[in-house]
């Protein structure tokens, strides 16, 4: 199997996931701080969309979810912003 056609089956069968650890950058930055993390999770997204579109994949922000159960499956501790399903498109859809 080429590197390509890992990276791809990789790719079909991945999620996106986008969280912010505001307790690392806040303390850094001013006020508007808690702002950056939202515009950087936005920006995150759009090259996600971009690539897939690249790669003749498909993918979507989802946005309803619940974030303790998110959190208990990536054993993390900070609040999911983004999850992205990324995945091959069905047939006829654009």
């Amino acid at each position: 199997m080429k590197i390509f056609d890992f990276f791809l089956a990789f790719l079909i069968n991945f999620s996106f996931f986008c969280y912010s650890q505001e307790a690392v950058m806040l303390p850094s930055v001013d006020t508007r701080g808690k702002r950056y993390v939202y515009m950087e999770a936005g920006h995150s997204a759009q090259n996600i969309y971009l690539e897939a579109e690249t790669l003749n994949l498909a993918t979507v922000v989802v946005g309803a979810f619940d974030d303790e159960k998110v959190k208990k499956v990536l054993k993390v501790k900070s609040v999911p912003l983004y999850i992205m399903p990324i995945g091959r498109r069905r047939d006829g859809a654009f």
